[in-house]
């Protein structure tokens, strides 16, 4: 299985993916029984259960109360998602001039949804950027973007954040190029957790981003889960065609 220093029900869901990627069961397939995969793997049926919880999260398979685990379409998105897969447009982004970003910047490994993401073994070491952005009236736009980071200075990335410079323009200092492999945007509501986090006392709209980067080498990976305030961040879709990257954030 996967790395063995990760939990069992995370080295399990790291396997049941690379099965489900390798074809082994097809969209819409079910699939083995608990008991089947807790015999094949030698571990618990609780442990099973929570790997299959990882796929859910995940979205690499779908669970009905009562029914059994089916994979998901590779397809398949979230209502209201609008795809944009290069080389056919890609995302620009417009902050209000006044814009004010706070960030911290923490180790990280990769679980089964992130593995999946980045196309690293679970347990990979990463760093997650977050960052806040504000303007006058309050909180804006979450980014959190996972990364690999084994070429990558920490220190002169703290240094050029903190110097009010874009990540992307730190990556290129690095003689780094990011293509965008993904990106999805879905309309959804606030919920708890994210009210609490924005300072939003009842229930609004927000934008959720979700982007893969990849460098031409692959030495470079990134996942990005970003949030932004529906109803009062300056958000412009841009599509092209000339096969520039964006410089989104």
């Amino acid at each position: 299985m996967a790395n063995s220093q990760a939990p069992l029900y995370q080295q399990v869901a790291i396997d049941l993916t690379r099965r489900i990627q390798a074809g082994e069961w097809a969209p819409g397939n079910a699939l083995p029984a608990e008991e089947v995969l807790a015999a094949h793997y030698a571990v618990s049926r609780i442990t099973v259960r929570k790997a299959i919880g990882v796929l859910i999260a995940a979205e690499s398979v779908q669970k009905r109360r009562g029914s059994s685990a089916t994979v998901a379409s590779a397809a398949r998105l979230a209502p209201a998602a609008t795809v944009i897969a290069p080389p056919t447009g890609f995302i620009q982004e417009r902050f209000a001039a006044e814009k004010q970003t706070r960030f911290t910047l923490n180790p990280a490994y990769a679980d089964a949804r992130l593995a999946q993401r980045l196309q690293v073994p679970v347990g990979t070491a990463l760093l997650c950027l977050t960052r806040h952005v504000f303007d006058a009236d309050g909180m804006v736009a979450l980014f959190q973007t996972y990364f690999t980071a084994q070429a990558l200075s920490v220190g002169r990335l703290r240094q050029s954040l903190n110097g009010g410079h874009s990540f992307y323009a730190f990556l290129r200092a690095e003689a780094i190029i990011p293509h965008v492999q993904r990106e999805e945007v879905t309309a959804l509501d606030a919920d708890a957790g994210l009210r609490a986090i924005f300072g939003f006392k009842n229930a609004r709209p927000l934008l959720r981003r979700q982007r893969v980067v990849a460098s031409a080498s692959g030495d470079y990976r990134e996942y990005s889960d970003c949030y932004y305030a529906a109803d009062r961040y300056r958000f412009i879709l841009d599509f092209a065609s000339d096969g520039h990257e964006a410089e989104p954030f």
